[in-house]
């Protein structure tokens, strides 16, 4: 395994750890320790309704304190309108944690509806990380992928006012996720680290649960559904 595999295990361990502990094998000790896919895991852990969501954003770029948080934002714009419309009367909560401090970084988005957090592990990242960069895809593509979405979220019985809303706001919030600086990132690392890094010049970073009363690219984020007119 190479350092990236090494800082993902980590992760992923600490945010089962903390999250979803019948994730987290008796038996692990350290990076390396897991024999089963780290992808999988990952999408095991979005059962829990629990994302691991990577980011990269371009050296040196002024206000990226703030363009994180944008980006942030967006999915916890998506969650909510996803469980305003199709779950209104069903507590919702939303959390955001970032895990370890390297780069590029990475942070665990958390929700109470499982379900919608597994459906955007399943639709909306993909569909990112494919289209990021790109000229944007056609209307077409930015619909479909809200079909299938609210398809896999049985709203097939949804009033079509509703569906029309849900799916028409989901896509502006795809187009903004398309346009942000920050690029999703495989879990399978980012191009540039795919090669065989350098050996590390310092320990790694111990394995601890995400810090609920640290600084605040941690805190909790508060974003409301988009306000339906009419």
């Amino acid at each position: 395994m190479g350092a990236w595999d090494d800082r993902l295990e980590a992760a992923l361990m600490s945010v089962a750890q903390y999250y979803a502990p019948k994730h987290l094998p008796p038996e692990w000790r350290r990076p390396g320790d897991y024999s089963h896919s780290l992808v999988e895991l990952a999408q095991a852990l979005t059962h829990e309704g629990v994302l691991l969501l990577i980011g990269d954003l371009p050296a040196h770029v002024n206000g990226a304190d703030d363009m994180w948080q944008v980006w942030l934002a967006d999915y916890a714009a998506f969650y909510r309108l996803v469980c305003a419309t199709l779950f209104p009367t069903t507590p919702a909560a939303f959390d955001h944690r970032r895990v370890g401090a390297k780069s590029p970084p990475m942070f665990v988005i958390v929700g109470q509806l499982h379900p919608v957090i597994e459906m955007m592990g399943r639709w909306v990242v993909p569909f990112v990380q494919q289209h990021q960069g790109h000229a944007a895809p056609k209307d077409a593509a930015f619909s479909q992928v809200m079909r299938e979405l609210l398809r896999d979220l049985h709203a097939a019985d949804l009033p079509h006012d509703d569906f029309m809303y849900v799916r028409d706001e989901g896509v502006t919030l795809l187009r903004q996720m398309l346009a942000q600086p920050v690029r999703l990132v495989s879990l399978r690392g980012p191009r540039r680290l795919q090669e065989p890094p350098p050996p590390p010049d310092s320990t790694p970073e111990p394995l601890t649960p995400p810090d609920h009363t640290a600084h605040q690219e941690l805190s909790l984020i508060h974003i409301s559904a988009p306000t339906r007119q009419g």
